[in-house]
């Protein structure tokens, strides 16, 4: 009896998907869709933001990007979502046929953070 409660309740040892990328379910979707459609509308993309970007600072905004209790309660990877939520919505919300009506299509003031990005992901 305990050995099929361990197989329901035990985590696996090894991650069943090991070169997944924490991007949620939006980003896949926009990025396929934006070959077809002639203009998507993006509404409530905020990424667990409370205030605007244009509002804040370089280094409010950093701070921002990590949030404890999302990464430790939820999913334990909040910190490389943010990165990858941040920089895909800047470049994004710079195509002509998408509009981003949330905090992540509010991301231009903020080009030295994504430039920093950029090196982290790419390079």
């Amino acid at each position: 009896r305990i050995s099929v409660i361990e197989k329901i309740y035990k985590p696996p040892l090894i991650d069943p998907y090991p070169f997944f990328v924490p991007s949620g379910s939006l980003l896949p979707i926009l990025c396929a869709l934006s070959y077809f459609a002639e203009k998507i509308n993006v509404y409530g993309w905020d990424f667990y933001l409370d205030a605007s970007p244009e509002k804040m600072k370089y280094w409010q905004l950093f701070f921002n990007m990590y949030k404890y209790k999302h990464d430790v309660f939820r999913s334990q990877n909040h910190f490389e979502s943010a990165i990858i939520n941040f920089y895909y919505g800047y470049q994004l919300s710079k195509l002509p046929n998408i509009n981003i009506y949330g905090y992540m299509g509010q991301l231009n003031k903020h080009e030295k953070l994504i430039k920093r990005i950029e090196k982290v992901l790419f390079q």
